[in-house]
Formats: structure tokens, sequence, C-alpha cells
């Protein structure tokens, strides 16, 4: 049987390899692929219809000329070509991003810049860490036209920059931004994959253009067994729906996401080396993602823009542990969120300047309580308020403004948040104090080839009452100076460089000093009711971030990244990867297409006082491509084939990566 095992592994790789070489030696006849620009829906075509990365400039998504250098946008073709697991494997591509996984119930994170977590936008619609870190890993692929990472908090017009549902009040250091697709002609497509642990799945997708109208639907369904005794099998069946109408200067989007299944939670390794004894699992996993927005051009100068989104994860929470009676304990967790959003953009001076000022409103709510916190009620609301200004002074310079206020209001929630302590006095009806932010930034173009770009950002952040803190202290509001600084410069087809330079200044920074359990006792982070005990400490964080892209031959392009950080608090600098590098290299040839993805990320550890050692691997992703006619194409692929067993959380064990996986994908266009 190991052997049977191990030669499915050995084959694959052997074709992946020997075919990589000739492959890049290949020339291509074959005329290259089109990007369609997906559809602008806009009923006239004048300066409201100017776009940032692809977005209208009344879209409070859109990117100011400032904020360029440091935003990435990774498209539909990137990711066809990378051939990723999920969007996880997507976003964890981003320059300076570091994802983290756990076997617990709050499943992936992600950070930017160090430890600055990124806050998640799908179809327009903020989603809570506490939604997202169970159910992303189901959203669809094939819906998705573009992932753009936000590195900087300070395009205020996306989201909250104040922390919110989290229990740490860590503010958000940047965004995720996910947009799906908008079909320009009828199109559809089946997909079909086999994987190593007995991992399949099935999608369907249908998109439908109709002079004014577009429609999307896709159905995916995804199983896999897991590894042996890992206890990380899963199961998923979705649905996403989409649709949209553009006439007579109102344009209007819709789209829905349902998906069903159930998640084991992988058993973590202890610093001692044995496999953790609890089992834990969602059964049933569900959510529902909905959003709703119009835009009204009342003439070329004005437009009012409103979105509303609704998103819900249930689920029921399985326990036991396999060293006692097998005795299943279930809990039934439920998460509500409701947002709206409402805008004016005012655009003048001959479509030059942009005036944009709006409302967001988020509504969360768990009324049974969830995660660490079950049978805990928790009901947060969040009014966020923003003005931005952009004035394009001239051919070469355009500068900008924006300022951001956020009131969060705690209808009910637990002082200091410790799960297991009783006597925790029960918060009803408490405002914070006000969130504020405020940034200015500026854009010049040197030339055709160079252009500079800077920002600099004010925000102060409240300490939240629930953050248990030493000796019980109140702490003061975290304020943060951000500078940075980019350059972009676009050489040839062959060479396009941006490098960006930050500095961030932070007082009253928020940081872990040690852990306890309920009696007060201090403990390891590891330990079953270990809650987070904070400090605060004056910090300064730098880095840098280089991407270079283009083609190398004819057929061969590639993308290379690295990212630098580092903090003067030591205790802050030690849970920071240093040095991030990701390499991309994509080849077409006449008989093969060939992809190669290398990433290498520096340690870190997971808390000074515990001093676990985290991430420091190199994991290579390939995959091969065989286009059987002009509609069908089979892919090959492996991922982390040098079989790295690396780890990127530990929490109450290290949650190692399963290692080297391979499988086969069949796919037909009609």
């Amino acid at each position: 049987m190991l052997k049977k095992k191990k030669l499915f592994p050995a084959l694959v790789t052997l074709i992946l390899v020997s075919a990589t070489l000739p492959a890049l030696a290949e020339e291509s006849t074959d005329k290259q692929s089109v990007e369609l620009n997906p559809v602008l829906v806009s009923a006239k075509k004048d300066a409201a219809e100017r776009s940032t990365e692809k977005e209208p400039v009344y879209s409070r998504l859109a990117v100011p000329q400032s904020g360029e250098a440091g935003t990435q946008t990774i498209t539909r073709k990137d990711i066809e070509a990378m051939h990723p697991k999920d969007i996880i494997d997507v976003i964890e591509q981003g320059l300076g991003v570091t994802t983290t996984f756990q076997g617990r119930r709050n499943l992936n994170f992600f950070q930017v810049r160090g430890n600055g977590s990124l806050g998640l936008i799908i179809d327009g619609i903020y989603i809570p860490q506490t939604q997202s870190g169970r159910e992303l890993a189901n959203f669809p692929l094939e819906v998705v036209e573009s992932v753009q990472i936000v590195r900087d908090p300070t395009m205020l017009t996306l989201g909250p920059v104040s922390a919110f549902t989290t229990t740490q009040g860590s503010p958000n250091g940047g965004f995720i931004v996910i947009k799906t697709r908008k079909p320009t002609k009828a199109e559809t497509e089946v997909k079909a994959s086999y994987g190593t642990y007995h991992t399949y799945s099935v999608n369907t997708y249908h998109g439908e253009s109709n002079g004014n109208s577009y429609f999307v639907a896709d159905y995916k369904k995804y199983h896999t067994g897991g590894k042996d005794d890992w206890f990380n099998d899963a199961r998923s069946g979705s649905i996403y729906l989409k649709g949209g109408y553009a006439d007579k200067g109102l344009t209007s989007n819709f789209s829905f996401f349902y998906d069903s299944g159930s998640r084991n939670f992988q058993r973590g390794i202890t610093d001692t080396g044995t496999m953790s004894t609890m089992l834990w699992g969602y059964d049933p996993l569900k959510s529902i993602m909905l959003s709703f927005d119009i835009n009204r051009l009342w003439d070329k100068d004005h437009i009012t823009s409103f979105s509303y989104g609704f998103s819900k994860t249930w689920d029921d929470s399985h326990s036991n542990d396999i060293t006692k009676p097998l005795v299943d304990t279930v809990f039934a967790e439920r998460d509500y969120l409701r947002e709206f959003n409402l805008s004016h953009t005012i655009i003048s001076d001959s479509g030059k300047n942009t005036l944009k000022f709006g409302s967001q409103t988020i509504l969360w709510h768990t009324p049974t309580g969830e995660l660490s916190w079950q049978k805990k009620e928790r009901e947060e609301e969040l009014y966020g308020y923003y003005i931005s200004d952009e004035q394009k002074v001239n051919d070469k310079l355009t500068v900008d403004g924006s300022a951001r206020i956020d009131r969060k209001h705690i209808t009910k929630g637990i002082d200091k948040y410790k799960p297991s302590d009783i006597s925790t006095q029960v918060i009803n009806d408490m405002w914070m104090n006000n969130a504020t932010s405020y940034a200015v930034g500026a854009a010049y173009k040197l030339d055709s080839v160079y252009k500079l770009s800077t920002r600099i950002a004010y925000s102060k952040q409240p300490t939240d009452a629930f953050m248990s803190t030493v000796n019980n202290e109140a702490l003061d509001p975290e304020v943060r100076l951000r500078y940075e600084l980019g350059i972009n410069a676009d050489y040839s087809k062959n060479l396009h460089a941006g490098l960006t330079f930050f500095q961030h200044n932070i007082d009253g920074y928020k940081i872990v000093d040690h852990y306890e359990d309920s009696q007060g006792k201090i403990v390891k982070s590891s330990a079953t009711d270990a809650v987070s005990v904070y400090t605060d400490a004056d910090v300064k964080q730098h880095g840098m971030e280089l991407s270079l892209n283009g083609n190398l031959l004819n057929n061969l392009k590639y993308y290379l990244s690295y990212s630098y950080i580092k903090s003067d608090y030591a205790p802050d600098n030690a849970t920071m990867p240093h040095n991030i590098y990701t390499l991309r290299l994509t080849h077409n040839g006449k008989a093969f297409d060939t992809n190669l993805i290398l990433r290498k990320m520096d340690s870190w550890q997971s808390a000074l006082t515990d001093g676990f050692s985290l991430g420091d691997y190199t994991r290579i992703d390939l995959n091969l491509s065989k286009m059987i006619n002009p509609e069908t194409k089979v892919t090959v692929y492996g991922r982390n084939i040098t079989d790295k067993h690396y780890a990127s959380m530990y929490n109450n064990g290290y949650y190692y990566d399963v290692g080297a996986v391979y499988g086969v994908e069949w796919s037909k266009k009609f």
C-alpha cells in the first residue's frame, strides 16, 4: 500500500519537472489570449466613468492615484495560471502578506506589513473575521475577476479602520478586495479535478450578457478525505448567483452566495511531538452572503450610490477528547452581519476634481456567542462617516485628502472577554470613543517611465473596554503616524518595477504581555483556557516592498516580489517574518503551458513568551496544462512539491502544512 501511495506523486512530479525545460524552450505560434475588461455598467460615457483599477471614480472602492503604489491586483488570468487550491492561496501571493492557519474554530487569518490585519470585502460588502475565518476557503474561484491587496488602511472610503468584531482590539492594516466576474458574452465552463487524499471537486460556471444586463450562475462541489489521523477532512456544496442592469443613468448589481457542508479541525502537534487528543469540527457549516448596489447618475457630475449587504454563518460545533469516553459535545453558533453604504460623488473642474462623502453602517450580532465565547451573546454596531477629495492639478501632479470617523457601539458584550471567567461583567449599551483617521497623498508623473507617490496618514484608535490588560490598567488610545513613498517605473513590456518604502510610528501599540488562565495564573498560549493579557508600548516599524514583472522571452512571463519589515520593539519584532520572497514564472508553449510559483518566508514566533518558531520555509508549486482542443484543457498540478511541513500558527499545537499534494484537472468551455 505504501508503494502505491508514493507512486502517484512520484509519477506526477516526474511529468511536471521533465516537461518544464522543454516547454520553456518552445516558441508559441498561437495567438495570445485577450483578457476581457469587466463590464462597466454605466449609461453614459463621461467623467463619472473614469476608473482607478477598473473601478468607476464614484465607487467607494476606487483607490486614489497616490495609493496605487501600495496596491496590488491579482487578475483572473494570474489566478488561472497559479492553479491555486482556493482563494486563500491567491491572497497568500500578495506582496508582503502573511497567511496563518490554525486547526481551531477560526481557521484562517491574513496580515500585511508585519502584524496589520487585513479587512475583507467581497462584492463591495465587508465580511468580518468571525465569518471569513470559517467560510472563505469555500468561495468559488471560478467567479473571481480579481483580488486586490490594499496594503495601507488609509484608503478611508473602503471600510472601517477601527477594530470591529475582534476581541483583540487591533485595527485594520489594509484590505483584501475581491471582485467577481461580469460577463460580456455568453460563456460556460465545466471543471472537474481529483487529487491526493481523495480530494475532488466539480464546478459549473455560466455567464450571460444581453444588451444592458448580465447574469452569472455557478455551482461548486468539493470534498477531501484529509490526511490519515490528521482529522482535516471537509466537504462543501455552494451556489453563486449574480446579475446587473444599466440604462439611462441608473446601474444596479446584486449577488448571492450560499454554501453548505462540514469541516473538521486539523489536529495540532504539540512542542513535545505528540498529536492533540481533541477532535473538533463543524457539522453542518453553512453561510450566506447577499449584496445589492444601485448607482444613480443624476448628470455627468453628480452620482449617488447605495449598497446593502447581508452575511450569515451558522454551524453546529462538535468537540470530544479521544482519551475520554466519546461524548460528542454540540453547540449551535449563529453569526449575522448587515451593512448599509450611502455616498454621493461630485465631479467638477472639467473632470479634474472628484469629491466623495458618505456613511457606512455595519450591524453585527451573534446571539449564541461563538468561538471561545460560546453562550455569551455579543452585539456591536459601527457607524462610519468619510469624505475624500482628489484633484488633478495638471498633467503631472494629482493630490488627494480624506478623513474618516468610526463610532462603535456595544449593545451587548463581555467585559475583558475572558472565556472561562464566569464573573466577567456584561457590557450593555456602551459607546466607545471615536476612532479618527486623516490622510493626504500626492502622485507625480516625472515622465513616460517614472511615477512618484507619497502618502501621510494619522489615526487614533481607542482602547476597547473588553481588552484584558496588565494590572487591569486603562491603556491610552493607539495613535499611528504612517509615511509611505512609492516609485513606479514602466521601462518596457520586459520590465515593470514598483518600489515602496514605509514607516509607522505607533504610540500606545497594543501587544500581548503574557497569558493567564481563569484563575489569574500565567500560562502558555497553548493552555486550553489561556487569555491574552495586553500592555502597550511606543513602537516604530519600517520596511520596503519591491516588485518586478514583465516578459523574459516572447512567451515567458515573470513576477518577482520581495518585502522587508522590522520593528524597534523586540516583542513585536519577533512576531513578524522580516523577509518574504515570491517568484512566479508562466510559459505559454506550443505543446504545454507551464507555471511555477516559489515562495520563501523567514521564521517568526507566535509570541515572545512562548518562543515557538513558525514559518522558515521555501515552497514550490508547479502545474502543466495541455490544450486537447480549443475548448478542452487538462492540467496536472503539484503543490508544495518539495514536501515542506511548515507551520504558521501554534495554538494547542503546531498546525503543519500537509506537504506535497498532486492532482489532475479537466476543464471544458462551451
